[in-house]
């Protein structure tokens, strides 16, 4: 499930991006990029959080943590290199087409 979201939310974001590119808004990639690490920091670590049994024991935060820390920094960076790759290889792209004109 993890790995789908991971590769959901690129495939998502590559499949905006294009449709965005036919509108000609740039700015709607900045906003689609802005939606997707806000839901990776909020809403997509609570969906992999262990459930916590109330045994009168105290609950370690390492689990927790460790969903966090992986969204955070893992998915997010696959965000922004989705975001950059993307971009970068747009304008190398135009770039090419100018040249042959």
């Amino acid at each position: 499930m993890l790995l789908l979201i991971l590769i959901g939310s690129a495939l998502i974001q590559v499949c905006s991006y294009i449709a965005i590119d036919r509108t000609e808004h740039n700015w709607a990639k900045t906003l689609v990029l802005l939606v997707l690490i806000t839901l990776n920091i909020y809403v997509f670590p609570g969906l992999f959080y262990p459930t916590v049994t109330n045994d009168g024991h105290g609950v370690c935060g390492m689990p927790f943590m460790a969903v966090n820390i992986l969204f955070w920094f893992i998915a997010n960076g696959l965000v922004l290199f989705t975001h950059i790759a993307y971009i970068g290889l747009k304008h190398i792209r135009n770039s090419r087409k100018s040249q042959h004109k």
